[in-house]
Order: C-alpha cells, then sequence, then structure tokens
C-alpha cells in the first residue's frame, strides 16, 4: 500500500493531551525535476474517461497497488480533484462547486458584503436571502436561503452596513456566470485578459483612467468602457472582440488539461520502489 511506508507520528488528534499513533502523510516525496524532466524516463499517456490512478497502473505496471508511481510522477497529491475526472464526477463537482444564481450589482464600486449577512430588495424584508459570497472585482453576489423573487432592476440591501446596488444581470446557474475572459482575435486567442480594461484591439487593452491606441477617443476610459460594465449590464450578446468563458468551461478545460499525464517506463520501476522505501526509512 502507498502509506505502509510512511514514517508514524504521535498527534494529539483530538487536542485533549492523548496522543495516538499516526501515519506522517505530511512527509514530502516527490521525483527529482531532472528524472521526470528526462524524455527517455517516461512515456505520456492520455487518460480514458473513467480511468483512476489504480486502474492505469494495472495497464502500465501489472499491478494497482503502484498506482502511487503515477501519482508522484505527476506531482499529484490530491487524487480525487486533482487528476482528471469523469463526465458524471464533474457534473457533481462544477454543481457543488457553483451553486444557485449569481447576481451582479455593475454600477456601485464601493460596494461590501459581508458574510451570512442578509441581503433585501427594494425595502422590502420579505424578498431577501442570506451572503454566500461576494466577489468586488467581478461585483457578483451569491446568496443562500432566497425567500421571494429577486428581479434584475431591483435595488439591493445589506442590512450590517447599508451598501446598496441595483441588480443589472441575473445569470441563473452560477456555473454559466463568468470565469474570466480572453481575447477573441486569432492573433491573440485564449489570451485572458482583463475585465476592468477596454475591449481588446490587437492584444492591448486600456485600463479606467487611461488613454491610448486601443481606445478609440481622447478622453480616459471609464468603467462604464470596460469589458465588465458590457458584462454585468447584459450587453455582451453581439461581443466579437473577446468571448465569456464560463465557470463550467474553465472546470472543463482545466480537466482536460490534466488528461495528459506521464508515465515512468517499466523498467525503472523497481529502482523507484526501492529508493521510495528507503527514502522514509
Amino acid at each position: 500500500m502507498f502509506f505502509s511506508k510512511f514514517p508514524l507520528i504521535t498527534y494529539d488528534i483530538n487536542k485533549d493531551g492523548t496522543r495516538k499513533v499516526a501515519v506522517d502523510i505530511l512527509k514530502r516525496v516527490a521525483f527529482r525535476q531532472s528524472v521526470s524532466g528526462q524524455m527517455n524516463l517516461f512515456r505520456e499517456y492520455a487518460v480514458q474517461e473513467g480511468e483512476t490512478p489504480e486502474i492505469v497502473a494495472t495497464k502500465f505496471y501489472g499491478s494497482a497497488k503502484l498506482h502511487w508511481i503515477v501519482l508522484l510522477m505527476n506531482e499529484i497529491i490530491d487524487p480525487y480533484y486533482k487528476w482528471p475526472l469523469s463526465s458524471n464526477t464533474l457534473d457533481d463537482y462544477v454543481a457543488k462547486k457553483y451553486p444557485d444564481k449569481a447576481y451582479y450589482l455593475g454600477n456601485n464600486p464601493s460596494l461590501y458584503f459581508a458574510k451570512d449577512e442578509e441581503v433585501y430588495v427594494n425595502g422590502s424584508k420579505t424578498t431577501r436571502g442570506l451572503v454566500k459570497s461576494y466577489d468586488p472585482t467581478f461585483r457578483k453576489l451569491n446568496l443562500y436561503n432566497v425567500e421571494g423573487t429577486i428581479s434584475v432592476g431591483d435595488t439591493l440591501v445589506g442590512k450590517s452596513n447599508g451598501s446598496t446596488g441595483e441588480l443589472t444581470r441575473l445569470v441563473d446557474l452560477n456555473s454559466q456566470s463568468v470565469h474570466h475572459f480572453e481575447d477573441a482575435s486569432t492573433a491573440y486567442l485564449y489570451n485572458e485578459i482583463d475585465p476592468l480594461a477596454t475591449p481588446p484591439v490587437n492584444g492591448q487593452q486600456v485600463a479606467i483612467g487611461n488613454t491610448g491606441d486601443a481606445f478609440s477617443t481622447t478622453t480616459a476610459a471609464t468603467f462604464a468602457n470596460t469589458v465588465l460594465y458590457a458584462y454585468v449590464n447584459s450587453l455582451d450578446g453581439s461581443i466579437s472582440t473577446h468571448s465569456v468563458v464560463t465557470n463550467e468551461k474553465y472546470e472543463r478545460d482545466l480537466n482536460e488539461s490534466r488528461r495528459t499525464v506521464k508515465i515512468l517506463r517499466d523498467e525503472y520501476v523497481t529502482a523507484v520502489v526501492d529508493d521510495f522505501a528507503r527514502v522514509l526509512k
């Protein structure tokens, strides 16, 4: 087993003065970069749908018990979320990570909402919710325990500090709200861009308060000229300069980027197993 050779430590798990013997899983072991970077020592493999480290180890080494070699070779500490997830598992992960709706309060830069703070609508405390999180950069509010119907155009007020903002955009599924923006032009395709700057022109943007060749007027750019403003005010339906990468797409792209892994060639496995045991003595 992977942890059978890890050292043992005594640890006060319950903080009551009673120490118990536990496996020191924080002992950091990894392949040297000079080793994992040598092409002749490993091959690349595209993990197939539903394959686990154990399945891959069985395929290449004939034993699921050697899955730790696959993990260490790829510097994966958390095999549950750093290994490519199956489609169904990824769907569940995205749904849990990005639940509920996304409320954008687009035109007030000084808003602040504390976690679990009550937010009510239009002065009526019968329509309300509790703050799960607030992202001041994207001016996005996430609520839970929502009572009543909150609609675009409503004014949301924080009970604790009185922050007040108009709801300019509502995304029914937070997974479909923006994670980041990317340049859509061919020469700069997929480059992440600044939401608080003007739409890109030849890969260039102009930040708020500045002027530049990428901004057509001689006056300084304002928030109303930014990529984010167009999004939070629902004006991005016909954009051509940039694209919206949703939370779901970001997670799917990230998951796909993990699909190609390094597999240590089997002629080196015995030496690695022996060295692993020696290092952890």
